[in-house]
């Protein structure tokens, strides 16, 4: 499969044959209670400079992040 540069999201799950029920912990686990928060730096460098620019900044915590 040919994909392009950037960012994906995926989750590994398995379906069970007989009934159709989607397990999404089974490979990976379900680890719903755990708490992680994350910082976003967005950089900008200009054509022929020799430095980056902040030019965004972001925080989230995985209990307000959704798909």
């Amino acid at each position: 499969m040919l994909l392009k540069q950037g960012f994906y999201n995926y989750k590994y799950v398995l379906v069970d044959k007989e009934s159709g029920a989607i397990d999404e912990g089974a490979i990976s686990g379900n680890f719903w209670q755990t708490e992680n928060n994350y910082k976003v730096l967005v950089y900008y460098r200009d054509l022929g400079a020799r430095f980056d620019r902040l030019v965004g900044y972001g925080e989230a915590s995985s209990t307000n992040i959704t798909n």
